[in-house]
């Protein structure tokens, strides 16, 4: 029996239910519809329709999830291939960069080496100009040793013809001797700056031929070095012309001796 033949089943028996006057003889003088014919076949046909689109429906996705797994396995093969292609350029880039920067290194080296050789070369000739200008220029002076200072002593009363015999007999040598240039500047020598004496240049000068001293002149041992203070310099260069300096190092002012007192006669 159909559903539609169920329903209408029902609804005879809910009519002959609501009508009064009617007892059970009616109900049991109801009948059930005679059942339509079922079409057994079309229901078959289309559960085998059915059965058939699914198999082809999943025929279709294990094809094509076999083509997807065959597309993933050669993509992976050729993301490996990048991968491999792209550490090799890599390295090949980082490999040129650095001979890149080795070339560049090169040259900076060759051109510091040349600049090098260039002041070396530079720095010779001036020594070279330097070393002629100090052995012909300024030729090296004859050092002499001064002679220690003589104690003092009481004066003796017959000094007097012994200085004007040593005055007399430095004049002759200044005569025989070819006069030199007169020096550039006033330089005062030992014996007057000890005795705050006032200086000329004579050699020897006034006072020491006056005196009979030995007259010298302190030589400035910066000049040579090439760090002296030029005009402010109060010792001897060796373009100033003099003939008799020493190296006597710094020059102290002497004091004077202290007069003794004299013992009261009882």
């Amino acid at each position: 029996m159909d559903p539609e033949q169920q329903r209408d089943l029902k609804a005879r028996l809910m009519e002959l239910t609501a009508k009064p006057g009617r007892g059970y003889n009616d109900a049991k003088n109801l009948q059930a519809p005679e059942p339509k014919p079922e079409n057994h076949d079309a229901p078959a046909t289309e559960l085998q329709q059915e059965a058939d689109s699914a198999v082809q429906r999943w025929r279709d996705r294990e094809i094509r999830y076999q083509q997807i797994e065959a597309e993933n396995e050669e993509l992976k093969e050729a993301n490996e291939d990048l991968s491999q292609r792209l550490n090799f350029t890599e390295r090949y880039h980082n490999l040129g960069g650095r001979e890149k920067k080795y070339q560049q290194i090169e040259t900076e080296n060759e051109k510091l080496k040349e600049k090098i050789g260039e002041l070396n070369e530079a720095c010779d000739a001036m020594q070279e100009r330097l070393d002629l200008n100090i052995r012909y220029l300024r030729p090296e002076p004859i050092r002499h040793v001064e002679d220690p200072e003589p104690p003092q002593s009481a004066p003796v009363p017959n000094a007097f013809p012994l200085q004007q015999a040593t005055t007399i007999l430095l004049h002759q040598q200044a005569i025989t001797v070819q006069p030199s240039p007169p020096p550039s500047r006033i330089v005062v020598c030992i014996g007057c700056y000890r005795r705050g004496l006032s200086c000329d240049t004579g050699s020897p000068c006034r006072e020491c031929s006056k005196a009979g001293r030995v007259c010298k002149r302190a030589m400035c041992d910066s000049f040579k070095r090439v760090i002296c203070r030029g005009g402010n310099c109060s010792q001897a260069h060796e373009v100033d012309g003099y003939d008799n300096v020493t190296y006597a190092g710094p020059v102290s002012k002497r004091k004077a001796p202290k007069k003794k007192a004299k013992k009261a006669l009882a």
